[in-house]
């Protein structure tokens, strides 16, 4: 039987990711204060301020020099942001423990919730158990496997549309435990991954609304 990949390692790949999906084409030498993005994400049309980019603005300083997003409307897959919980501000290095990450995608795969029952509940049934009202993460199931160092949180025990699943770094696994929420389409046609550090697990349905209401507020009406 396959072992299940870690939360740790998943946030390694996901940390990954997140540098593969910098555009690089929105790198710029001029100078430029509260510009925006202008994106299209497939139907989401958004224009987002450009501290927001957190990635961007870094891989612009590493190089000296600034970053000033373009004036015309980009058509992306995805896009990479940085918040601080709980002001949803831009990240602020002042402030790790708040620090959310996301990444913003027009692929939302529907088939998800289905193969991650037939591929990691189904599998190691016999070795999981079920808390059905978790305290840490009001609302949810935890799921626990022998052959896994993660936490699983999940709003159902059947895989179904939008399933919740959030799957969390143990307490002492690591010295900041961490915890993914993937893939939630908090937008119609929007799908929506990020990483939050544990101690706010608590407050996950505060933070799924937070980051529902942020996106709602980046969004346009009119394309231009």
């Amino acid at each position: 039987m396959k072992r299940n990949l870690t939360i740790l390692s998943t946030l390694m790949i996901f940390a990954v990711v997140f540098f593969s999906f910098v555009d690089r084409n929105v790198l710029s030498d001029s100078e430029g204060m509260n510009e925006k993005m202008r994106l299209k994400l497939g139907s989401y049309v958004a224009d987002i301020p450009k501290d927001y980019f957190y990635l961007n603005n870094l891989y612009a300083e590493k190089k000296g020099r600034a970053w000033k997003p373009t004036d015309k409307r980009q058509e992306v897959n995805s896009v990479i942001l940085w918040v601080d919980w709980p002001s949803m501000e831009p990240y602020d290095k002042q402030h790790p423990s708040g620090k959310i990450s996301m990444v913003v995608s027009d692929n939302h795969n529907e088939r998800w919730p289905y193969n991650f029952f037939k591929n990691v509940v189904s599998e190691n049934k016999e070795m999981n158990t079920v808390v059905r009202q978790s305290k840490e993460a009001p609302g949810l199931m935890q799921y626990n496997f022998s052959n896994d160092s993660s936490d699983y949180y999940l709003d159902s025990s059947f895989p179904k549309p939008n399933l919740i699943r959030i799957i969390c770094t143990r307490e002492g696994e690591a010295p900041y435990p961490m915890c993914w929420r993937g893939n939630s389409e908090v937008i119609s046609g929007v799908n929506v991954s990020y990483r939050f550090p544990r101690k706010h697990l608590r407050n996950w349905k505060k933070i799924d609304r937070s980051i529902k209401q942020l996106l709602f507020s980046f969004k346009v009406n009119k394309e231009r």
